[in-house]
């Protein structure tokens, strides 16, 4: 995937993309950054929705008709960390953040030591058919500068979106 090349090379951490199957992020593809595979996150691997940038994402982007039927499938909210959100009511109020700021974050909620900014890839309707993260040490992931961060991973995810409309430039990419 030449957009993830791009974020990581412009980043230097570890960046992800990831759908739901079930009540699961699977990750697709995953370019470690300069600190190589350090991570709790491993190419396909699977991680709680709710405790994930790319699954808040994704779930806060799902149309209202299908969020709350997946939301449902997703309880009880089992804990990964101490951080990790387990009571439904404020997960929702975190995914209606995410919608109002443009992104989702994981602040040592999926791994301790660990933080993540993710969007969502939409297609034509909208909806999300997958995520981008950005994902490393607490220490070198600055949520002061998500914004920047989340920007970026914007444009990668834009991209994206306008490829899925063209199938024939994805086959001969």
């Amino acid at each position: 995937w030449p957009f993830l090349d791009a974020v990581g090379e412009e980043t230097r951490e570890t960046v992800t993309l990831g759908v739901l199957t079930g009540n699961q992020i699977v990750y697709l593809s995953m370019l470690y950054g300069d600190h190589g595979p350090d991570m709790s996150i491993r190419f396909n691997g699977r991680d709680a929705p709710h405790a994930t940038s790319i699954g808040k994402a994704i779930l806060a982007f799902l149309p209202e008709e299908k969020r709350q039927p997946t939301m449902a499938a997703l309880q009880p909210l089992a804990p990964v960390t101490p951080s990790t959100i387990v009571d439904a009511a404020t997960l929702e109020a975190e995914l209606a953040r995410t919608r109002e700021r443009g992104y989702a974050l994981d602040n040592e909620e999926n791994a301790i030591g660990e933080r993540g900014i993710g969007v969502p890839v939409l297609d034509t309707r909208g909806h999300p058919v997958a995520a981008l993260g950005l994902a490393g040490p607490a220490d070198r992931i600055d949520l002061s500068a998500a914004d920047r961060t989340a920007a970026r991973l914007w444009r990668v995810s834009r991209e994206m979106s306008r490829r899925m409309e063209e199938p024939e430039e994805v086959i001969a990419s």
